[in-house]
């Protein structure tokens, strides 16, 4: 705080800077959802399109999806929301897969006292996006030639691709991700946000229908 006028001197999402100020905003939705982060808000976003066009009766609910950061900040934000939100308004963290698996004895215990607020995800972003894409499905590949003007292997042999490396499978995955990301932009022209955006759309179409409701029922079942 310098002068009344306070100052953020690290990098991190507006959510887990400004904790709880942003409480009543989301009072105005329906629902509120709390993610990791951009690529999981993107994901989730198709996933509720896609649930919505399967589940009418909840096509006219106002949803929010606000990225935060680490899985153990996310759960906790939301937490603290439900407890303080106003209305209403139904509030869940929706954390990446890889979050239940973590080890972390502080999360496993919250997650394990707050079963009806904090959700997977159903799938770790990256690792869904890459793996799909490497299946080399038809429909993908079609809708990435049509859309993007780009062929697998365009991708797939790049040698910054190719070049792509970690001991941990996310990591990994994430490196590839952004290749693939970068070079989908420049075939196609576009900017960065559509691309993503178009992408993910992609590959979240290719899921069953089976697999939204089962992932998001419990969250939108009405009470």
């Amino acid at each position: 705080m310098n002068n009344g006028i306070s100052s953020i001197s690290y990098c991190c999402y507006p959510a887990k800077a400004i904790g709880t100020v942003d409480q009543i905003a989301n009072a105005g939705f329906d629902y509120c959802f709390y993610v990791e982060d951009i690529m999981a808000k993107h994901l989730l976003k198709k996933m509720i399109s896609r649930y919505m066009t399967l589940n009418q009766e909840h096509q006219s609910a106002f949803v929010n999806i606000t990225p935060v950061g680490g899985y153990l900040e996310t759960a906790k934000l939301a937490l603290e929301t439900r407890q303080r939100i106003l209305l209403n308004t139904k509030v869940y963290a929706v954390l990446d897969d890889d979050a239940f698996s973590a080890r972390n004895p502080e999360f496993n215990d919250i997650s394990e006292k707050n079963q009806k607020a904090i959700w997977t995800l159903g799938c770790t972003p990256e690792l869904l996006l890459i793996n799909k894409f490497e299946k080399q499905n038809g429909d993908i590949l079609a809708s990435i030639r049509n859309d993007f003007h780009c062929d697998y292997n365009e991708i797939a042999l790049d040698a910054k691709y190719l070049a792509c490396d970690s001991p941990n499978e996310r990591k990994k995955c994430k490196k590839k991700l952004d290749v693939l990301i970068s070079i989908l932009i420049a075939r196609s022209g576009e900017s960065e946000a559509l691309v993503i955006d178009k992408f993910v759309e992609i590959i979240i179409n290719t899921m069953s229908n089976g697999d939204i409701c089962r992932i998001l029922s419990p969250m939108f079942r009405i009470n």
